[in-house]
């Protein structure tokens, strides 16, 4: 008698910064006669990318929406054994600094807590790089949410 198939996987990261970032699905499973059904819930939201989709051996996703996602891995297509994997994907943030300075020129006060809108995304930080070439007197401040 042959051993029994086990179904297991894993990702490349449980938590990812899409939309850009790829998820790499690593098929671990044993005894199994080459029949893989991935199921991610909720359905929407990702595509497989890189020539991969739902029956590949180790499929390739990339994200377009934020959300918790649930892998699934059936392996043999009779329903068992099956593995599950969850991969929370968070869209990168988009910050928008708005100035009260019409064309920029003049010298100005900025308060970031009180002038940055962020959209496109949920973010914990935000990280400020300024050239200290072009703005000699400033460090790169951090904003915290």
């Amino acid at each position: 008698m042959a051993p029994a198939a086990t179904a297991a996987f894993s990702v490349s990261a449980a938590q990812i910064c899409g939309p850009d970032s790829l998820l790499l699905l690593t098929n671990a499973s044993t005894n199994s006669n080459g029949n893989y059904s991935w199921s991610i819930t909720p359905n929407s939201g990702f595509s497989f990318v890189n020539g991969t989709n739902a029956s590949s051996a180790n499929p390739q996703l990339q994200f377009t929406e934020e959300d918790s996602y649930t892998i699934q891995l059936q392996v043999n297509a009779c329903g068992e054994p099956t593995a599950l994997q969850t991969v929370t994907v968070r869209l990168s943030p988009d910050a928008t600094l708005i100035t009260d300075t019409p064309n920029g020129c003049e010298s100005v006060t900025i308060n970031p807590a009180q002038h940055i809108v962020l959209s496109g995304g949920a973010s914990d930080s935000v990280v400020w790089t300024l050239p200290a070439a072009a703005y000699p007197a400033l460090a790169a401040p951090t904003h915290r949410r």
